[in-house]
């Protein structure tokens, strides 16, 4: 008999950070890398992401 299940990996989306090409994942270094300010293309990417 034939069963079917679904598969139980799932593929997540790339992260915020990721798409956007900072160098930090998260806490207070990547706050600073964003205060520091974001260039044209990393921010294009953020909404594009978003």
């Amino acid at each position: 008999m034939k069963t079917f299940s679904l598969s139980t990996t799932q593929v997540r989306p790339p992260r915020l950070w990721q798409v956007a090409g900072l160098n930090n994942s998260d806490g207070v270094a990547l706050l600073g890398q964003i205060n520091e300010g974001l260039d044209g293309k990393a921010a294009k990417l953020i909404v594009d992401w978003a």
